[in-house]
């Protein structure tokens, strides 16, 4: 879980997301078959082709539930867009470098948190 109040680097999200839970991280170069020395096995964990996109997304979609925790009635609800793409651009930058990707971002209202944020969270 990462915290939506501050920015992760590269190096942090591949540390948490165990990409090299198996084998130890390259000191330098890219290994053979891999990108930015990650295995495809490691990449497939977070990464879909275009042809399973669309069944996964809507069963995403489906299994969607309603907050337990409910917000005051005079607060926004937090959200930390700006950390959440930062965090999807490192993914992809990690896993494909150079290569042409599209990251989709529902968002149900404006930023409240993190390091764009463009609201405040109490309402006026």
């Amino acid at each position: 879980v990462f915290r939506g109040s501050k920015d992760i680097s590269k190096d942090q999200l591949l540390e948490q997301m165990s990409f090299f839970a198996k084998k130890p991280k390259p000191a330098v170069g890219v290994v053979a078959g891999a990108r930015d020395g990650l295995s495809s096995e490691s990449i497939s964990r977070f990464l879909l082709p275009a042809s399973e996109c669309e069944f996964t997304l809507n069963s995403v979609l489906d299994e969607l539930q309603r907050d337990p925790w409910p917000v005051p009635g005079d607060q926004r609800e937090a959200r930390c867009t700006s950390t959440a793409l930062s965090i999807a651009a490192s993914l992809l930058g990690a896993c494909v470098p150079g290569s042409a990707a599209r990251i989709m971002a529902f968002i149900g209202g404006p930023a409240t948190e993190g390091p764009a944020s463009v609201s405040v969270s109490l309402l006026t």
